[in-house]
C-alpha cells in the first residue's frame, strides 16, 4: 500500500515431484495464512492507534465547532478556556477571557447564586447543576442565559475543573415578552366589544329619553312663542341647546359602538367653542377664572361639533385638576 506494508502474496506455486509435495504444499498454505493474520493485526493495530492518538484533536474540533457557549473553569472562578461561540457571544478574545474570574461579568442579584453553585460543585455535592443567569457582554449589554454546570473528570476520575454550557435565552425572553404584550392587547380588544356592546345599549336607552326632552322643549318654545317671558324662553333653549349636546355624545357613544358611521357637516368653530365655554363654567370650582378670546372671522370648518365640544370639555377638566 501506501505506506509500503505488505497487503497480499501474489505468486506461483509449482507442484515438486518427490514424497515431500504434500509437506511442501502444507507449509506453503500455513505460511500463507500465517502472513495473512499479521497483515490483518498490523491494519487492526493501525485502526486502534489513530483514535488514541488523535483523541485531544477530537475534542478540541468538538469543542470549536459547538454552536452553544462553553466555558471551562477551576473552582475559583477563572476562566480556564473558552470556545469560538463563548468568544462571540461575550465579544471578547481569548486573551481577554482567559483568567478572568466570571463571577466578576455576572449581574449582581446572580453572582451570589453562582458562586454557591461552583462552591456546591467542588465540595462534590452536585455534579451537574442548571442555574438562569445574566453576565455582560464587551459592549455592557446583559445577556440572559440558561447556564448547565458539570464537573470534568481526569482518568483518575478526580475533579479537574467545571465545565459551563451558556444557552443564550435573550430570543425566548422577546418572544415571550412579545406574547404578553399580544395577550394583552387581545385582552384589551374583548374588553372593548363588552365596552361597545354596552355603549349600544345605552345609547340607545338615552336616545329615547331625549326625544321626549328635546322634543317637549321645542313645543313649549315654538308653539306660543308670543306669549312666553322672554326670561322662559331663554331657559328652555338652554334646555335644548343640553338635549342637543346630549344627543351629539349619544352618537358618539354609537360610534364606539360601531352602530353609526361617523358624519362630518360644516360647522362655525367660534360658536362651537363659545357654547363650550358656558356649559364648562357650570362644571369647574368657582376659583377658577375662564378667559377666552375668540376673535376669528374665517371659521367655518368642516367637523364633528360634538367630538370638538368633548375636546374642549377634557382639555379644560384635565387643567383644573392638573
Amino acid at each position: 500500500n501506501e505506506e509500503s506494508e505488505p497487503v497480499r502474496m501474489i505468486g506461483v506455486i509449482s507442484t515438486i515431484p518427490g514424497k515431500g509435495v504434500a509437506v511442501t504444499q502444507k507449509c506453503v498454505s500455513d505460511a500463507l495464512v500465517a502472513d495473512a493474520k499479521k497483515s490483518d493485526d498490523r491494519s487492526l493495530q493501525s485502526v486502534r492507534r489513530e483514535p488514541e492518538a488523535s483523541g485531544d484533536d477530537l475534542f478540541r474540533a468538538l469543542f470549536n465547532a459547538c454552536n452553544e457557549a462553553i466555558l471551562l473553569i477551576d473552582f475559583q472562578g477563572m476562566v480556564l478556556d473558552a470556545n469560538p461561540a463563548f468568544l462571540r457571544q461575550s465579544g471578547c478574545s481569548m486573551a481577554e477571557i482567559i483568567t478572568l474570574p466570571f463571577q466578576d461579568v455576572i449581574v449582581e442579584p446572580d453572582q451570589q447564586r453562582f458562586v454557591a453553585m461552583v462552591t456546591g460543585q467542588r465540595s462534590g455535592k452536585t455534579e451537574r447543576e442548571t442555574l438562569s443567569v445574566s453576565y455582560r457582554n464587551q459592549n455592557g449589554t446583559v445577556v440572559p442565559v440558561v447556564l448547565t454546570s458539570w464537573v470534568v473528570v481526569d482518568q483518575a476520575n478526580k475533579s479537574h475543573c467545571l465545565g459551563l454550557f451558556l444557552r443564550n435565552i435573550g430570543h425566548e425572553l422577546t418572544w415571550a415578552e412579545n406574547k404578553a404584550v399580544l395577550e394583552k392587547q387581545v385582552i384589551r380588544s374583548q374588553q372593548n366589544v363588552a365596552i361597545g356592546s354596552l355603549a349600544r345599549g345605552v345609547g340607545h336607552d338615552f336616545n329615547s329619553i331625549l326625544g321626549g326632552i328635546i322634543g317637549y322643549a321645542e313645543l313649549a318654545l315654538y308653539r306660543n312663542a308670543a306669549t312666553i317671558d322672554p326670561k322662559m324662553q331663554d331657559y328652555l333653549k338652554r334646555v335644548l341647546e343640553s338635549g342637543n349636546r346630549a344627543k351629539n355624545l349619544v352618537q358618539q357613544m354609537l360610534r364606539f359602538g360601531q352602530m353609526s358611521t361617523k358624519t362630518l357637516e360644516p360647522i362655525q368653530l367660534t360658536q362651537v367653542l363659545a357654547e363650550s365655554i358656558r356649559l364648562l363654567r357650570l362644571n369647574v370650582p368657582p376659583s377658577i377664572r375662564l378667559n377666552s378670546h375668540l376673535t376669528a372671522k374665517k371659521d367655518r370648518i368642516l367637523g364633528d361639533s360634538g367630538q370638538l365640544h368633548q375636546l374642549v370639555m377634557n382639555l379644560a377638566v384635565n387643567a383644573c385638576h392638573a
